[in-house]
């Protein structure tokens, strides 16, 4: 039996000729497979990590996103809010003097996301709606008064600063997944660079043959 071995020039990326360096990079620009599932990942992390400073609970697995050229494209999240949390954080107790006297005394209010119609088939700003979750805080509060008309004043203040705040956290919310989108979007065309692909290649110590094809040993 006769053994026959064959020898092959390779090469590192960064000693290939500049046009083979560019047929290296769109190949690796049109994998599927590229940039691969983490790319998003400190994106995602950092977005979660603002929310929850504002009195957001939003999971990794609450936040959705599709990208980034088609029609419906977008990003969105769910989750809930402590809307006492979330005021205080934004310095707004002037504009919810009567919310926050009555959660001062009583349970928390929340307000959470839901998925409308549109959730079915997309996943953009506009598949979510906010919702404020009422639930007996101001009937607690006023627990046991007298004064009918005291009732009445406080509670015709309470619905409209709660329905302003509902209005306000609502925006709140499309804008956030507006601002999601927009920097999944940076970071994903930071991906799609040259300056980006070139460090992945190199990081993985890819060989190459000097038409560019890659050298698996």
């Amino acid at each position: 039996m006769e053994k026959i071995t064959k020898v092959y020039e390779t090469y590192e990326f960064d000693e290939l000729t500049p046009e083979v360096q560019e047929t290296v990079m769109d190949r690796v620009r049109n994998d599927e497979h590229y940039p691969y599932d983490f790319w998003s990942e400190p994106v995602i992390e950092d977005f979660i990590e603002d929310r929850t400073a504002e009195g957001w609970e939003v999971e990794t697995k609450d936040v959705h996103f599709s990208g980034f050229w088609s029609q419906g494209d977008g990003a969105s999240f769910d989750g809930e809010v402590t809307c006492e949390t979330w005021i205080k954080f934004h310095k707004l107790e002037a504009k919810f003097p009567t919310i926050m006297k009555v959660l001062h005394n009583t349970h928390p209010l929340t307000a959470k996301i839901y998925t409308n119609h549109f959730g079915t088939y997309y996943c953009h700003s506009n598949t979510r709606y906010l919702e404020i979750e009422e639930d007996g805080q101001l009937d607690e509060h006023i627990y046991g008064w007298d004064d009918e008309a005291k009732e009445q004043a406080i509670m015709e203040k309470w619905n409209e600063e709660v329905m302003r705040l509902e209005e306000i956290l609502e925006d709140n919310r499309e804008e956030l997944s507006q601002q999601l989108y927009s920097k999944l979007e940076k970071q994903y065309d930071y991906y799609m660079t040259d300056e980006a692909i070139k460090e992945d290649i190199m990081s993985n110590d890819n060989m190459f043959l000097a038409n560019g094809t890659p050298f698996n040993e």
